[in-house]
């Protein structure tokens, strides 16, 4: 499997511990991640898909109301979800053939048992990226040449990359709870203006 630039994606993690969404948020960093949108709940996780633009969704154990099993579903499912497709890495601690078809069945991309480590997530993402890749569907450039063409800025082109594996030139921003103008978006989406 080839290697991959992350650098330029967006990710959101979902995971009820905090010190789980430390820990991912710092294997992501290893790999260049510069983009990282963190949250607590299945609501507060699906606002930011709705308000932000993210490339991949990473979701550990989520509480109820909804689970990460309803989390993922309703990213599959809702009409008013702004990609159906997105690719979806479920972590779990637990490997029972019941929870993982319910996680399949829901819609996951690619489920990851704990323990979690730098090579399983990297490995994970890899087969996630492949999975989405697909072919231009847009007419050839008019130079014929799609090697000089620039990189679509959305969809599944935009995940692919080949690596560099240098340093950023800035330092990563992490987009989180406390972020000004995020945070402004989701307290006026969560006074009832907006998603549900």
């Amino acid at each position: 499997m080839k290697p991959y630039d992350l650098s330029h994606l967006s990710f959101l993690i979902a995971d009820e511990n905090i010190f789980t969404l430390s820990v991912m948020r710092k294997i992501l960093n290893a790999f260049h991640a510069q983009r990282i949108f963190e949250a607590q709940s299945a609501h507060e996780a699906y606002a930011y898909f709705r308000l932000a633009p993210i490339d991949i969704i990473i979701t550990d154990c989520l509480q109820e109301p909804a689970d990460e099993i309803d989390f993922i579903r309703q990213i599959r499912n809702d009409e008013k979800s702004p990609n159906q497709n997105i690719p979806i890495l479920m972590l779990t601690a637990h490997s029972d053939t019941l929870r993982l078809s319910a996680a399949r069945e829901a819609g996951a991309t690619e489920i990851l048992t704990k323990p979690l480590t730098a090579q399983k997530l990297y490995t994970a993402l890899q087969v996630m990226i492949e999975q989405s890749s697909q072919p231009l569907q847009a007419p050839p450039p008019a130079d014929g040449d799609w090697h000089t063409s620039p990189l679509p800025h959305m969809g599944p082109e935009r995940r692919r990359a080949k690596a560099k594996f240098e340093q950023p030139d800035s330092p990563a921003r992490i987009l989180n709870r406390n972020d000004a103008s995020l945070k402004r978006q989701l307290d006026q989406s969560f006074s009832g203006k907006g998603l549900s």
